[in-house]
């Protein structure tokens, strides 16, 4: 399956709160696909030919879940961050720098929920994470699990920025990879979570989980 669009335009799930699903062999992505304050998932099982399956967000891919500010009654309305998943059951999950996922907050709602899972693959996530709330207690969580690929410093800087993923950043490394994250990066959120099945982790940065109202 391949939503790719030579416009560059937008493919969205009909209005705020939509669930859309999409589910093949491998996935990739070229474009914006929006489910704004909703539910999107992309699902690469790989069952019907019996390959690998895997999902690549190419350079200009868009995954939006973010809240956005309607009027109801003549009011502005924020709404909250959704959620964006991604399941790549027997492959990898690869992400390009040029792509983005977002799962953010409008105004004072809660910001949403990233979650990748590659646990067959790697999962390389290097383009923009956004999960951004104007308080940690509404921040976004992020979850990756993943048999291998997965960089401490590029998830670092992937979410570096304040209130940015503030909630939760959960990460499972099922392999042997070995897991570093050097010392002028940091990884914050009132949660966080690193696990390495298989291999060393090393933190010569800083791993900081604390809340804001202590």
């Amino acid at each position: 399956l391949s939503p790719v669009n030579p416009g560059k335009g937008t493919a969205p799930a009909s209005g705020l709160g939509a669930h859309l699903l999409l589910q093949a062999d491998s996935i990739q992505v070229a474009n914006t696909i929006a489910a704004g304050s909703g539910a999107l998932t992309l699902l690469a099982t790989g069952a019907a030919s019996g390959k690998a399956s895997g999902i690549a967000l190419q350079s200009g891919a868009s995954l939006e879940a973010q809240g956005t500010t309607v009027t109801l009654g003549g009011q502005p309305v924020d709404t909250a961050g959704g959620l964006i998943t991604l399941v790549a059951q027997e492959g990898s999950v690869i992400m390009d720098q040029a792509a983005s996922m977002n799962v953010s907050a409008a105004g004072a709602q809660g910001a949403g929920q990233l979650s990748v899972s590659a646990t067959q693959g790697s999962a390389s996530l290097k383009g923009a994470l956004l999960g951004q709330s104007q308080t940690q207690d509404l921040g976004a969580s992020l979850v990756v699990d993943a048999q291998s690929g997965i960089s401490l410093a590029g998830i670092a800087e992937a979410v570096k920025g304040e209130l940015n993923f503030a909630q939760q950043v959960s990460l499972r490394s099922r392999g042997t990879d070995k897991l570093t994250l050097g010392s002028q990066k940091a990884i914050s959120a009132a949660q966080v979570s690193v696990v390495n099945d298989g291999g060393d982790i090393t933190i010569q940065g800083g791993l900081h989980a604390d809340t804001s109202t202590g």
